[in-house]
This record gives C-alpha cells, sequence and structure tokens, in this order.
C-alpha cells in the first residue's frame, strides 16, 4: 500500500466539524464565509428574486449579546444552545429538535413552550431527567469498563456502615475520570478538606478511597495503558483511512510540543476525532527531526497500514517531513 501524504484538506473536510468555518449558501450559489466565533452552523438564507446580493448579517455579537438561560433552546438541533438560526428574512427563529416547526425568538417563548409540551411531551424538567440520564450512563459505562479489566485491586469495604456496597473497579474509573476532566491534583485525595467532605457524604470513604497519592497515580496510568489499547482496536476498525493532522507550537514554559489528531469515520458510521499524541520535541524544528516523532507515533499507534492524508500548515519544514516520511514508508510497514 503506497503511502498518501498532502498538505492540502484531506478528503473528510467537508464535514461540519473540519470545516473551519460555516458557509451559507443560496440558491444562485452565492456563497457567504461567516465568523465561526459569532454564528454557529447551521445558517439559511434565501436571495432576492432579482439577484442581488444576501442582506446583511445582525451585528450583534457574544460580547454584547445575552447568553440564553432558556430550557427551550436545549431543544434545537445543535447542542450549543447559542446556536443562531434564521430564516429567509434574516431574522433569528427558534428550530425544533424533533420536528420541521420553527418560530420566531422575538415573541418570547410561550408558543415555543406550548409545541413542545403538545406536540413532544417536553417540560422544563426534561432537560433535568437528561442530566440524569447522562449521568446514570457514565456510572454504567464506567461498570462496563471496569468488569473489562483484569486488574488486581485493592480489596475495599464492599459493605460499609450504612449497608451500601460498592465496586472498587467502578470507583477507580470514576474517580480517574473526575480528576482528570477537571485538572485536578493527584494529592488531592490526600487533602484533610476534601475528605472530611467526603466522610460528611459516607463516613466509610477512608474504607473506600485510597489515603496516597501514589495509589492514585497508579489508577491514573493503567486507566491510561487500558483505554488506549481500547482506542487502538477502534482505530484499526474504522471504516475509513485514519487522516492525521499535526502542529507544532511553544507552550507557556517554553516546550515545544508537537500535537497529532487523527480524524476518521468509525464503524458505525460516525466522524470522530482523536488526540494520539502530544510530544515534546527535542533538537531542531527541522523535517527530519520532526518527521522521527511522526513516524514513532504511527508505530505507536499501529495505523500504518490505514493511513490517508495529513494535514499541516505551509511551513517549509513540513514538505521536508512529508519526504522523509515517503523515503522511510519502507520501515513503518506500508507495503
Amino acid at each position: 500500500m503506497s503511502f498518501q501524504a498532502s498538505l492540502s484538506s484531506p478528503t473528510l473536510s467537508s464535514s461540519p466539524a473540519l470545516s473551519s468555518s460555516p458557509t451559507v449558501s443560496s440558491p444562485n450559489s452565492t456563497e457567504l464565509t461567516i465568523d465561526p466565533y459569532l454564528y454557529s452552523a447551521p445558517l439559511l438564507f434565501e436571495s432576492s428574486e432579482s439577484g442581488d446580493s444576501p442582506p446583511s448579517l445582525p451585528s450583534s455579537s457574544p460580547a454584547t449579546r445575552r447568553p440564553r438561560t432558556s430550557w427551550v433552546f436545549k431543544h434545537m438541533p445543535a447542542e450549543d444552545p447559542e446556536t443562531i438560526y434564521l430564516n429567509k428574512y434574516m431574522k433569528t427563529e427558534w428550530r425544533c429538535k424533533y420536528c420541521s416547526c420553527s418560530y420566531a425568538t422575538n415573541g418570547g417563548n410561550l408558543a415555543i413552550k406550548k409545541h413542545l409540551l403538545v406536540k413532544h411531551g417536553k417540560t422544563e424538567n426534561s432537560s433535568r431527567d437528561n442530566i440524569t440520564a447522562k449521568r446514570q450512563q457514565s456510572i454504567e459505562d464506567a461498570l462496563e469498563l471496569s468488569e473489562s479489566q483484569s486488574f488486581k485491586r485493592r480489596k475495599l469495604n464492599t459493605c460499609g456502615s450504612t449497608g451500601q456496597s460498592i465496586s472498587g473497579g467502578r470507583l477507580e474509573v470514576l474517580y480517574v475520570k473526575f480528576i482528570t476532566a477537571c485538572h485536578l491534583p493527584l494529592r488531592l485525595v490526600e487533602c484533610p478538606e476534601f475528605r472530611d467532605l467526603l466522610n460528611y457524604i459516607n463516613n466509610d470513604i477512608d474504607t473506600w478511597l485510597p489515603a496516597s497519592h501514589t495509589t492514585i497515580t497508579e489508577w491514573v496510568l493503567r486507566q491510561f495503558s487500558a483505554m488506549k489499547e481500547s482506542m487502538k482496536s477502534r482505530l484499526q476498525r474504522a471504516r475509513t483511512d485514519i487522516h492525521l493532522a499535526c502542529d507544532l507550537w511553544t507552550s507557556p514554559n517554553c516546550l515545544p510540543i508537537l500535537g497529532v489528531i487523527a480524524q476518521y469515520i468509525t464503524e458505525d458510521g460516525k466522524l470522530e476525532t482523536t488526540t494520539l499524541a502530544l510530544v515534546d520535541i527535542q533538537g531542531a524544528h527541522t523535517g527530519e527531526n520532526l518527521s522521527k516523532y511522526i513516524q514513532d507515533v504511527i508505530e505507536d499507534w499501529g495505523i500504518a497500514l490505514k493511513l490517508g492524508f495529513m494535514q499541516m500548515d505551509n511551513a517549509s519544514n513540513n514538505d521536508t517531513l512529508i519526504e522523509e516520511l515517503e523515503a522511510r514508508k519502507s520501515s513503518i510497514e506500508l507495503y
């Protein structure tokens, strides 16, 4: 299999997840690029019959427009409640997630609430129900992940003074998710005030949760290894080639970091973006040197046989990087 490399956008770039800004298309094929920080896709308008240019967009911006707090905006097609939908008269409107109905947003939300209740049985409490369902799903995912692992874990008191049972594997997965998602220190588990709070909620916490950050370090490392193996398997089962995007920048503490992102279609037909590596670069930022790090990432994830295009900026060292990877293709088993 030949190694394909290009400095142009990958084949998947037509997807909204890969485009840099939404594009508004009119019936006469004119296009208008919109600042993604001002409006979110989809945005639609209809041009006039005379073929004149489309009307200008409203001048409001996130700095002047108040954030949306009503629960009805959580029932639009886009997950972000701040998404702006425009009708053919360039007026903002609310669009229903469950049908083709839409309502103007300048007349209040009463008609929208009535529509959601009568047509779809949705109320303000429905949003809370969704949060509860997502929380329960997260716990179930943690249980499934912990049961698929064969780690020897510290034996916990599975039935404390309250009679409540606990799974050591589920506790480990959920705690690691908590500290990594919130960027919390590993030593948080040693904080007396934190443990006091947990002890107030359940006085058996000292039995269930380790008291040393070294144990938490072991938890994080083995959860990382387990998740990495799972992601490798997911990459191998991808429907499409795996396209890479990479860039080099300097962190606030003056470390040169090379980021490598993979984009592909999963086996269940979803566009997915995965961070493969954030590498601290040693030495000169030449194409020859950078190609070694890219090659290591490709070999580490085992995606050489599914490699597609590469997307990067127009720095001259990237041209050399591509040439070096092409010269190394036999060593990374692309045939």
